[in-house]
């Protein structure tokens, strides 16, 4: 769970900075004079590819990723034999 560091440093004449921190992550928000965000800055760890999707995903704290998805559907290997049988599952 994130706290927020009410001591952050303000440096005079830039936006009020807000820092939120937890055990795996630090996030600075800035805000303008109502309070309403302006920009932010979250540290990430790594940085993976996803090639076959087209992006890259960034990882921040303990965040755990799930495998992809093969290339063909396990759906397409299932066949149902006229004896009545199931073949392919698993």
């Amino acid at each position: 769970m994130l706290r927020e560091i009410s001591t952050a440093r303000h440096i005079s004449g830039e936006p009020k900075r807000r820092w939120f921190t937890s055990p795996n992550i630090d996030l600075f928000v800035w805000v303008n004079e109502q309070g309403a965000p302006t920009g932010f800055q979250l540290h990430v760890r790594d940085v993976i590819p996803a090639a076959g999707a087209g992006f890259v995903v960034a990882l921040a704290g303990d965040i755990m990723t799930m495998p992809g998805l093969g290339k063909n559907p396990a759906a397409e290997r299932i066949r149902l034999l006229p004896d009545g049988t199931i073949e392919g599952l698993f």
